[in-house]
């Protein structure tokens, strides 16, 4: 038997995994890989140097420092904008119990206001109008923004900043050399793309297209070996890399500099342009079953009705300086006719009559959801058909904790129904 036995080869022994994967991993550092039954095999080039496409290159640390800055300040921006709200709400908002209010004077209704913005002309030219836009944005801020017949006497052509209509330059020369980003190995001759050529004095042929689009080039010749001094370029290393002597080039260019405004235009010509916009007041009662700061009772709406009447009248242009503004105002304008009629107050019908709120007992306040729409008037009155806002519904809320209690007019961050916490369920807590 013994004899049988040492007839037959023995079959070396199957390395365990680990085993097996620690040999990979040394032979991608050593450049060998040793695997059972298969044997040793040699691994080239297994740098990412040579992985990367051709005409990429590894990046300096100066460029991965910069890379990993800008990285981490888009990270942050995106967490503060995106996340952290969605975190705040989702954990410090408390439970409550919501119900549209609807009194009679206060109730769902949408509402127009005017959005004015300056476009001025890309091109520098004299403007011909007494007004400047300065005037008429200055109108518009000091106007109550819901008064819609303002945009009359707001939009229309006016007289932007001042621009310089010509300038005269000098022509300057300068001399520079420019160099392809092709290296060679002095001991393999193979082609190596991952090296950055850039210096001060020397530039690459993909900069091109950067230079002063009144350039023009009077001299491009080759260097010769003897303009090539090694200690000039800082890749060159004791391995032998260096420029290959073909691939630089001497360029002599003209270009604009130190130029100067000869003619200023006193103001250029632009348009105030007014829209309107909408936003969507949505009175509610919350309520919740334990005291809590601005929680009452028997709660009462006359804050949240005055809060909404100061803001529809702060600013309001008094009667009789609005008919002098619009007494030579031309109404044939087709834009800012149709713009104004669309302006009208919106108001979904139903929602004028008084109801009685479904919900008793318990500590409430009476809070104004404001919402934005931008230019968007469909969006605002599918805002207010949404069934949680509709007469007699009872829906679970949550309000931020840090909410004013004396306020009574709040923006849509701190109040949110069920359907807007996220995916988390929360109808437990």
């Amino acid at each position: 038997m013994d004899k049988f036995r040492a007839a037959i080869p023995m079959m070396p022994m199957a390395q365990p995994i680990d085993q097996q994967a620690a040999a990979i991993a040394s032979g991608l550092q050593t450049g060998t890989i040793s695997v059972p039954l298969l044997g040793a095999f040699e691994v080239k080039k297994t740098t990412i140097a040579n992985i990367l496409p051709a005409g990429w290159r590894q990046p300096f640390p100066n460029e991965s420092m910069q890379g990993g800055a800008l990285f981490g300040i888009l990270t942050l921006v995106c967490f503060l904008c995106l996340n952290y709200p969605e975190i705040r709400k989702n954990f410090d908002f408390l439970p409550a119990t919501c119900e549209p209010y609807n009194s009679g004077a206060l109730h769902p209704e949408i509402r127009p206001y005017r959005h004015c913005f300056e476009n001025c002309n890309a091109i520098c030219f004299p403007s011909t109008m007494p007004v400047s836009c300065l005037n008429k944005m200055g109108r518009h801020w000091s106007i109550n923004e819901y008064d819609m017949n303002a945009m009359w006497y707001i939009a229309g052509s006016c007289a932007g900043s001042s621009c310089c209509a010509q300038t005269v330059c000098q022509r300057c020369t300068r001399t520079t050399t420019r160099c392809s980003r092709r290296l060679h190995d002095l001991f393999d001759g193979e082609e190596l793309v991952h090296y950055n050529t850039s210096m001060a004095a020397i530039e690459t042929d993909e900069a091109d297209a950067d230079f002063d689009r009144h350039e023009v080039f009077e001299d491009d010749s080759p260097l010769s070996e003897a303009q090539e001094p090694e200690e000039s370029f800082p890749w060159a290393s004791p391995l032998g890399r260096r420029l290959q002597a073909d691939n630089c080039r001497q360029v002599t260019s003209t270009y604009d500099c130190n130029c100067q405004c000869t003619s200023r235009v006193y103001a250029r010509a632009c348009t105030v342009n007014c829209v309107p916009y909408w936003r969507s007041f949505v009175p509610i009662r919350v309520i919740v079953g334990a005291p809590a700061p601005g929680f009452f009772l028997e709660p009462e709406d006359r804050q949240a009705l005055y809060e909404y009447s100061a803001m529809m009248s702060v600013n309001a242009t008094p009667a009789a300086v609005k008919e002098q503004y619009l007494a030579g105002v031309d109404h044939t304008d087709p834009a800012l006719t149709d713009a104004v009629e669309m302006a009208e107050t919106y108001t979904l019908p139903g929602f004028a009559s008084v109801t009685t709120p479904s919900v008793t007992g318990g500590y409430s306040r009476v809070l104004t959801v404001k919402y934005e729409h931008g230019a968007y008037r469909t969006s605002a009155i599918r805002n207010l058909q949404q069934p949680q806002f509709m007469p007699g519904t009872v829906s679970e809320c949550f309000y931020d904790p840090h909410l004013n209690p004396n306020a009574a007019m709040i923006s849509r961050e701190y109040l949110k129904f069920a359907d807007e916490m996220g995916c988390e369920s929360l109808s437990q807590r």
